[in-house]
């Protein structure tokens, strides 16, 4: 029998984890250096990089068992992607060029041309809502899908590398120079609230509002630093083994499970009091993509991609809990979220970004309707609860 509550848009990351899991390669078809990949879902995904003649960019439709070339008309190496949904996807090149998708990925147009022979990062927090930095000082913004853009100029910031908006209006940048940019609204103002390395930072990774880590390195040791008061201060963390190379990396499932990219990659189950690193050795992520809590994507030098497949759960037992889908996503209207196996006396909980529940419901079926209601724009936690096992997605008002 279905059920019907309130509430908006899905992006699905489930939240179950197994210290045995380990990397596998994929075979991408390309030597070519590649510097970011994103997944929209467990399946599709698209990788970027550089290339001989035109920029590298990849799509996989299963799950990185094959790879496909598209054509994107730039000769300079895609830096960043972002998919806000599956269908409008945004990405900037080291040269400053957006291009935006509409139809998967099938097609990319020239959005804007920021001008800078610097490297340039992007990140969007839906559709319409998305940022891009580059080296000189400058953070754009878009407010309505690129149709226009403002700008702040953030004196003495120099080389962006990367951003990370654990809510709406919370978001974090950093730069090659330690430095660390902080908004609180939304991006209408940034400020510098620090430089705690002189060493370069490379990537950044909240996992709530407060807390964050910070990676990056010099060529002689590498360095990891993790805030718990929104970037007032940060502590230094060490991996096992210590590696003296850059980590270019970072991405927290939650609020202690977490992976860097260095010379190979390196998992926290407790919140960064230990690194240890994971098989394969001798590969460098630059960077990560989970699409969910038990599927995640790296790619790297020498168009390396490897997949982190297996992370089951803690309790055999809860697996049936994360058998489930939701559809359609993005939601306009209404989505059914359908479980695999009926569901007696399960926990449905939404939970703003503050950690306020503003929403439960106790499900006895295999089926339950949201309804997009009246919940503001921004993100959401679902939380499936039960016999003291929680299986978390993260969701988005669009």
């Amino acid at each position: 029998m279905k059920k019907t509550s309130s509430i908006l848009a899905i992006l699905v990351c489930f939240a179950t984890f197994n210290c045995r899991a380990q990397w596998v390669q994929l075979n991408s078809g390309t030597i070519e250096t590649l510097n970011t990949v994103y997944f929209t879902d467990n399946n599709t995904g698209y990788a970027g990089g550089s290339g001989a003649t035109f920029a590298t960019l990849l799509k996989t439709t299963n799950g990185g068992q094959a790879w496909s070339p598209i054509n994107i008309n730039t000769v300079n190496a895609i830096n960043s992607i972002c998919f806000p949904n599956s269908q409008i996807g945004y990405l900037v090149t080291t040269k400053g060029e957006v291009f935006k998708t509409t139809n998967a990925g099938a097609n990319w147009v020239l959005n804007k041309n920021t001008g800078t022979q610097y490297k340039s990062v992007l990140t969007f927090l839906n559709k319409d809502t998305g940022f891009v930095a580059y080296g000189y000082q400058t953070i754009f913004r878009t407010l309505n899908g690129g149709v226009s853009w403002d700008s702040t100029f953030l004196s003495g910031f120099y080389n962006s590398t990367s951003f990370s908006f654990p809510s709406v209006q919370i978001g974090y940048l950093v730069s090659f120079g330690g430095q660390v940019a902080k908004t609180t609204d939304m991006g209408n103002s940034w400020a510098i609230i620090g430089q705690p390395t002189s060493k370069s930072l490379e990537g950044v990774s909240f996992s709530s509002i407060d807390t964050g880590y910070t990676v990056g390195g010099d060529g002689t040791s590498n360095i990891i630093l993790k805030t718990v008061n929104g970037g007032a201060n940060w502590s230094t963390q060490i991996t096992n083994p210590i590696s003296t190379t850059a980590i270019q990396a970072v991405h927290f499932i939650k609020h202690n499970f977490g992976y860097i990219g260095g010379i190979s990659p390196h998992k926290t189950v407790n919140g960064g009091v230990q690194w240890n690193s994971m098989t394969p050795n001798l590969f460098q992520a630059r960077s990560f993509s989970f699409p969910s809590d038990t599927i995640g994507y790296a790619v790297g030098y020498n168009g390396k991609i490897f997949k982190l497949n297996g992370l089951a759960s803690k309790l055999d037992h809860s697996s049936n809990l994360n058998r489930f889908s939701v559809s359609p996503n993005p939601i306009t209207s209404s989505a059914l979220i359908k479980f695999d196996e009926y569901q007696k006396d399960a926990q449905v909980i939404i939970k703003d970004v503050f950690g306020r529940e503003v929403f439960r419901h106790t499900l006895d079926g295999k089926e339950l309707i949201i309804e997009k209601g009246e919940f503001n724009s921004g993100y959401y936690i679902i939380q499936i609860v039960k016999d003291n096992i929680i299986i978390n997605k993260k969701i988005i008002v669009d």
